[in-house]
Parts: structure tokens; sequence; C-alpha cells
């Protein structure tokens, strides 16, 4: 497995007993599945299958399908054996499906900014009649498109038991 947010490097991370090992040699970090306070699914990662661990200590860690291992059936073996463990382990954890919620907050920030400067930037163009002017907003269309679209068609996070959990990893063919 490996693990990272979308500027870090990739990080082996293996499931033992009772823990998860989050990367290799001295720099490794322990995470025991007790302190896992979340596992939340993250919905808005078209190409690669993403889930996020929050502890009870407030670190965060992402684990997706990454560069280092390929191999999806070994992600959706960590996944099952992860989500096997946890119960007995930890009876406390939830489970959500969707983006964080400051993401999707931040997403709609993002598109009502859009379009303000689209509205703005349409009447300046009008007032003025600069007709090169106005083609400025289709150049932000394709950034929504890309971006914010995604996160907002996941919706808010919601909170799910493990079956229906289980049941969102089986529709997006992870387990």
């Amino acid at each position: 497995m490996s693990s990272g947010g979308l500027l870090s490097r990739s990080t082996p991370i293996f499931l033992e007993a009772d823990q998860i090992v989050h990367g290799l040699g001295a720099p490794k970090r322990i995470i025991k599945l007790s302190d896992v306070s979340v596992i939340r699914l993250d919905t808005t990662r078209r190409k690669r299958f993403c889930l996020v661990l929050d502890e009870i200590g407030g670190k965060k860690t992402v684990i997706t399908e990454g560069v280092n291992n390929t191999d999806p059936n070994s992600f959706s073996a960590f996944v099952c054996a992860l989500l096997t463990r946890m119960p007995q382990l930890n009876q406390f954890v939830t489970y959500e499906i969707g983006p964080s919620i400051k993401i999707w907050i931040a997403a709609w920030i993002g598109l009502f900014v859009s379009i303000a400067i689209t509205i703005g930037v349409l009447w300046a163009a009008l007032i003025e009649q600069r007709l090169p002017t106005a083609i400025l907003p289709f150049a932000i269309a394709p950034v929504i498109m890309v971006f914010v679209a995604p996160i907002l068609m996941a919706g808010r996070c919601q909170k799910v038991g493990l079956h229906m959990f289980l049941t969102a990893l089986a529709e997006r063919q992870m387990i």
C-alpha cells in the first residue's frame, strides 16, 4: 500500500495485528487501530481509491491505491483486512462516505467566487464592449468542471454503518 496527499511522496503502508505501520526504516509511524476515530471513503477522486483515517489525536492518514502499488487486488485485500479487524479492535470508529466538510465548503465557496468573477467580467465586457474580455469566463469553466464539480457532486460527507460502507466500497469495485 502507499499513502500520501496531493504533494507528498508515496510511502508504503502495512497492516499488522492491531496497528498500521506507515513508512519504512527510521521515519515510520505506527497507527494503532484503537486510536482511529473515523474511516472515510473519499469519493471525489476518480482514478484512485482513497481512504482517510482520522486519529483521536487529530492526525490524518490518507491511504490510496498509489504509485508504488498498482495492483488493485492487494489494495482490496488491505481494505478488507482493515475493515474486518476494526469492529473487534475499535467499536467506536465512525464510517463516513464523501469529501470532508472543509473541502465541501471550500468547493462551494470556489463555485460562488468563480460565478461572481464570471458575472463581473461579462458585465464589464458588455459595458465596455470588449469581446475578448468576455471569453475569460469560459477559461474558468474547465477548472470548475475538473476540480469543483466532482466534490459538489459527491455531496456532503455522510456517516454510515459498516454494512453501508462495505456496500459503497463494493459499488466502487474496491472490494
